[in-house]
């Protein structure tokens, strides 16, 4: 598909315009996983046992760093205070991106402190893809999701444009992939990396300050067995992140191995357990099939719907197009084949 740019005209850009942004709209937004991971304590996991930055943290340090640029006071017992606030984040341009979860998360102090560390805020972008084998390499929608943070970070250009300004994106894709596939229980890590002159330089140094340009996008894919959807088996000795998913995918939150991530995990268990089994109960294949039926059901509908009213009044195919196209939000393609199928 050709992408154009936003003040392109004509039918056939207009067209492929709103492929694009259907695409990107329905893809992943899936509402459980949202409203368990935007526990902050939950998050700050992630986020520790992912990230290198923030490895000697504390979870009560990272939870103070979400949406933060310094370290907050230790949340303690708070939990109510531990709940990200959702908000349809998106960046505008060719082709609208809805995230999952789009935050940004202060740098650790000691590190602002370490020579060389010139940011003291990251952007984190928290994805899950239940397909893994969506018709094309993951990591592809990986780099355009953190291409386009990068990107958005600095608007509008000119000749006096200061880029150093740019901070670390982060973009992490969780995603189900099968027992026997060689990523299996892996996390793939992928970053800029400079591939030439790798002399151990100062970071004050010409190649040292070159090399900062490394830190600025991140892309991880957290690959979760899916059978455990189903076995609710979690193998010991997984790397830590990807069994601390696994035990909250499998709905195993009395397990004793979730305090090794965080001693007190029963108390988030206890005020969140109805998200938590929630999302666990929609993650398992059966749901999934169920979630997505009953998606192009209510599409169907609601397609039928406008076809049988526009109908009544007289209106003609254009204007019914028209109509489905910008209320499903889908491209012209599919609401022909709606009107093929209720217009009769």
């Amino acid at each position: 598909m050709k992408m154009y740019a936003s003040g392109d005209k004509g039918k056939q850009e207009e067209s492929s315009k709103i492929e694009l942004v259907s695409d990107f709209n329905t893809m992943t937004y899936d509402g459980p996983f949202k409203k368990v991971f935007a526990i902050k304590r939950i998050l700050a996991i992630v986020i520790k046992e992912t990230i290198g930055l923030y490895k000697d943290c504390t979870l009560s340090d990272i939870i103070g760093l979400i949406e933060s640029v310094a370290p907050g006071p230790d949340t303690g017992q708070n939990y109510g205070s531990d709940k990200i606030t959702i908000s349809e984040s998106y960046v505008n341009g060719e082709g609208t991106v809805k995230f999952d979860l789009l935050v940004k998360a202060g740098v650790p102090a000691q590190l602002i402190e370490k020579a060389g560390c010139k940011y003291v805020q990251i952007r984190l972008d928290l994805e899950m893809q239940r397909d893994s084998s969506p018709g094309y390499p993951l990591t592809f929608r990986g780099l355009y999701y953190g291409s386009r943070l990068v990107n958005d970070q600095i608007p509008k250009i000119s000749k006096n444009t200061d880029y150093s300004v740019l901070i670390p994106v982060y973009s992490i894709w969780i995603t189900l992939v099968g027992k026997n596939t060689d990523a299996a229980n892996k996390v793939l890590r992928y970053k800029l990396q400079n591939t030439g002159y790798n002399h151990a330089d100062s970071p004050d140094s010409f190649t040292g300050r070159m090399n900062t340009v490394t830190d600025l996008l991140n892309i991880y894919l957290i690959c979760i067995d899916k059978s455990i959807l189903e076995s609710r088996i979690i193998d010991d000795n997984l790397e830590p992140v990807v069994e601390f998913i696994s035990l909250l995918f499998a709905g195993l939150f009395k397990d004793s191995r979730l305090k090794k991530h965080d001693i007190e995990f029963k108390g988030v268990a206890d005020k969140y357990g109805e998200e938590l089994e929630d999302m666990a109960k929609y993650y398992s294949e059966v749901e999934e099939i169920v979630a997505e039926e009953a998606a192009r059901a209510a599409a169907d509908g609601k397609a039928e719907g406008i076809i049988n009213m526009s109908l009544e009044f007289g209106k003609d195919k254009g204007f019914i197009i028209g109509s489905l196209t910008k209320k499903l939000n889908i491209s012209t393609e599919k609401a022909e084949e709606y009107y093929k199928m209720f217009s009769k």
